[in-house]
This record gives structure tokens, C-alpha cells and sequence, in this order.
């Protein structure tokens, strides 16, 4: 893991995760979708001519949290695996295949964590 990410991670768990569990905020599609992101950063393997980034995730949610998002659990997952493809393009990095996210249900996640 490069040295920024882990940096960033840090600071993440210091003040976004005791917040949101302090405000009972409720977890976002969006906050998924950076962490996302982030681990395509953290697990690229560069070559000689391109960069590799992975193409399946498996989200893991506190229970309450993935039932939060109700009927769009199916169509979530399906937009973050489009916002992976593009972050992907954006980032001229390549994908064996096109990205898949699995959001999966996890009651030893904190709630509002994501992992």
C-alpha cells in the first residue's frame, strides 16, 4: 500500500467513521463508491505498458445499513460497478474484465463502516 494511502486511510478512521457513528448518519452511496475507488488505487499493479486494477468487489455492510438502501441494493451495486469502470477510464487504468460489485451483509461490520 503506498505511504499517501495509508495516510489517508488513517485519517478516514479518525474523524469520518466517529462521526458519522456519533451523528447516526446514514452510510451514502457515495462513501462506498470512494472506498471503492481507493482500493483500486491501493491494489493496481503497474506493468511495463499498462497499469492493472481489479475488476470484483465485495462490499461488506453492517446488516442494517444494506437494508437501509431497501429494493436499490441490486441497481446500487450495479452503478458503483459503473462508477469503478469510469474512475478506471479516468485513471487510464485497465480491467481484465468489466468491474462487479457484490454488496454483502456482514453483522461482525460496524455500523456506517464499510469494509
Amino acid at each position: 500500500m503506498p505511504p499517501l494511502t495509508a495516510v489517508e486511510r488513517f485519517f478516514e478512521r479518525l474523524f469520518e467513521r466517529p462521526s458519522a457513528r456519533l451523528f447516526r448518519a446514514r452510510l451514502q452511496p457515495i462513501q462506498i463508491q470512494h472506498r471503492i475507488e481507493r482500493a483500486m488505487e491501493s491494489e493496481r499493479l503497474t506493468t511495463s505498458d499498462r497499469t492493472l486494477a481489479p475488476n470484483r468487489f465485495v462490499v461488506h455492510l453492517h446488516p442494517a445499513d444494506l437494508a437501509d438502501f431497501g429494493d436499490m441494493t441490486g441497481t446500487l451495486a450495479a452503478e458503483l460497478a459503473d462508477s469503478a469502470l469510469s474512475f478506471a477510464r479516468a485513471h487510464h487504468y485497465t480491467v481484465v474484465d468489466r468491474p462487479r460489485v457484490d454488496l454483502v451483509a456482514d453483522p461482525a461490520i460496524q455500523r456506517a463502516d464499510i469494509r
